[in-house]
């Protein structure tokens, strides 16, 4: 008596619907490394988007920065003016050399250059490139900044892949300014967010098509895989309650089932099933929200008809099952 949450979907708007079942909150640990604003300005618009380092190249002199961010913030004709702004009060200038972005396929993503003092920004961190893009169903994490500049994230599914771009499954909802924020893997990002926002998932371009493009214009950048994790998805069974149904009767109703997680963790989603059932004709249960630490379930429970006896001591049996919740999670490291 197993009722799955996830059904086959084949429709990108099936998404929306399937959003409110999903937990969007931001993970209390996001990973690490540079996923930092940037602003871009030009004749006709100021626009903000997300950017991340991927590269770092010390010459006499200078450190070389390298940082992806989407191409649709350069959409409009240039000159364009560049920051990326590293808190409230300190940016790095972007010079007019240093913006690359595609003139054709792929053109999604684009490569900001910015030359800095050695050592002036050596706290900060690369994050590495993992070209194989997650399939469908598969879990993955935007990473970027809220309204107030602090690291978020929002972990997806994948709802729909394709060979250029992939589509999320609930919208990034504490993430701001998210067009170039990058998608990740456990091995690290894959993807630049491309569209977000307006309530709908995520669009996520992929950054296998531009493979050629990056080690073009990163000097020294190493395609090797790498060896650090950013988080790892691990899965929890957690016993909820044990619902009863009277002989002969229908139950419907709602219950919270709280889970335990440990420090670093983000529940992602969750399904739910009957276990142990006893003297049930039906019992159906499904996942109707997930929270922070909680999942909401409704269920319905239908008794077994009283026994076939003239016997007036005969007892109509209770029904029963344990709730049992199947929660995924992201462990960051």
């Amino acid at each position: 008596m197993t009722l799955h949450l996830r059904t086959p979907l084949t429709r990108i708007a099936s998404s929306l619907v399937f959003a409110g079942a999903l937990s969007s909150a931001a993970a209390a640990s996001p990973p690490g490394g540079a996923i930092l604003r940037v602003h871009v300005t030009s004749a006709v618009r100021s626009i903000d988007g997300t950017c991340v380092l991927i590269h770092q190249r010390h010459e006499q002199g200078g450190t070389v920065l390298y940082f992806l961010t989407s191409a649709h913030l350069f959409e409009d004709a240039g000159p364009h003016r560049v920051r990326v702004k590293l808190n409230a009060w300190e940016t790095i200038d972007v010079a007019a050399d240093g913006m690359f972005v595609p003139a054709s396929t792929p053109g999604e993503i684009a490569i900001l250059r910015a030359v800095t003092k050695t050592g002036a920004y050596a706290g900060l961190v690369t994050v590495p490139i993992a070209f194989d893009p997650p399939a469908t169903g598969d879990v993955f994490v935007v990473s970027g900044l809220d309204p107030a500049g602090a690291r978020a994230t929002s972990a997806q599914r994948v709802l729909f892949s394709g060979a250029q771009f992939l589509i999320g499954d609930r919208p990034p909802a504490d993430l701001h300014d998210c067009a170039g924020a990058p998608a990740l893997l456990p091995a690290g990002v894959y993807g630049l967010v491309s569209e977000c926002g307006s309530g709908l998932p995520p669009v996520v371009s992929l950054l296998s098509p531009a493979r050629a493009f990056i080690a073009d214009h990163v000097p020294g950048w190493d395609a090797s895989p790498s060896r650090t994790t950013q988080y790892e998805v691990v899965w929890r069974d957690t016993a909820g309650p044990v619902l009863t149904v009277a002989c002969d009767d229908v139950r419907t109703g709602a219950v919270q089932v709280p889970v335990q997680m440990m420090p670093r963790q983000t529940l992602v989603d969750a399904t739910a099933e009957f276990t142990s059932p006893q003297s049930l004709r039906l019992g159906d249960v499904i996942v109707d929200g997930v929270m922070d630490h909680a999942v909401k379930v409704r269920f319905t429970m239908v008794g077994v008809p009283p026994p076939l006896t003239k016997d007036p001591g005969a007892v109509c049996p209770q029904g029963q099952a344990l709730v049992t919740i199947k929660a995924t999670l992201v462990q960051w490291p």
